[in-house]
């Protein structure tokens, strides 16, 4: 879906009064008004309108993201990570060949996979793994799977892989966070974003000139958007926050592979 910004009285309701006294009223059309309510948002409104390009995807392995898992990274937006993400290895044991782990993944990043979301169920492969994991190596949200059995890939390579075995080595990364402020002025923010239908994240997939790139040069392709002005919520919510005049973004790196 895309958000547009348009602006301008339509054609069907717009008017124009001619003097019939002064000819020189008919050749000087007058300029178009703003209409009441637009004023009253130009006044009052802490929020602009920003085109924003979003590719919805499906769940829980994403295919319709096929197209942006081809690209390559894009070469502008290698960043130097100020630290090394924790990394660990989680070994997970299925009953069944068609057993949930009880996790949601997508396939929004080129060569890793992305935990979105943890089922409540305790019998599942990933809740058991952490009721004995030990402190800071238990799997949550938001972190990557970068390797399966010591193997690595695409995403869609990755996402096989997991079900090749019923006991399955997975290589989980998490990498750390980072915040940036963004003023908005007449510039557009310069960015194109992803997100699944439940999700509480956007992605980013694509950064072009403007006020991301100048004022928070730090993100790029791949990092993902986990809160706007403090507030954790859906993807779609977090778009509308994204139209605001002044942006507090806590955003996740992506994965080191």
């Amino acid at each position: 879906s895309r958000l547009h910004s348009h602006s301008g009285p339509s054609r069907s309701g717009s008017s124009r009064r001619i003097s019939l006294h002064n000819p020189r009223a008919q050749a000087r059309p007058r300029p178009p008004r703003q209409s009441s309510a637009r004023r009253a948002a130009s006044m009052f409104c802490c929020c602009k309108e920003e085109t924003v390009e979003t590719e919805t995807a499906q769940e829980p392995v994403v295919p319709a993201v096929e197209l942006l898992q081809a690209e390559e990274p894009a070469a502008w937006g290698k960043v130097e990570e100020p630290q090394a993400p924790q990394e660990f290895q989680a070994v997970l044991g299925r009953v069944g060949a068609t057993s949930p782990y009880g996790w949601t993944l997508d396939m929004m990043n080129y060569d890793a996979l992305y935990i979105e979301s943890l089922a409540d169920d305790a019998s599942t492969p990933v809740a058991t793994y952490n009721k004995s994991a030990s402190a800071g190596k238990d799997i949550q949200v938001g972190d990557y799977i970068t390797r399966v059995n010591g193997t690595s890939g695409s995403a869609r390579e990755l996402s096989e892989l997991l079900f090749t075995n019923m006991q399955t080595q997975v290589t989980i990364q998490r990498p750390s966070t980072y915040v940036v402020e963004v003023s908005r002025g007449d510039k557009p923010l310069g960015m194109s974003l992803n997100h699944t239908p439940k999700g509480k994240h956007l992605c980013i997939v694509k950064v072009r000139d403007g006020l991301l790139q100048e004022q928070a040069p730090e993100a790029s392709k791949g990092h993902r958007i986990l809160s706007v002005n403090g507030k954790n919520m859906s993807s779609r919510d977090l778009l509308d926050e994204l139209k605001c005049s002044s942006l507090k973004l806590v955003i996740l790196r992506a994965p080191v592979v």
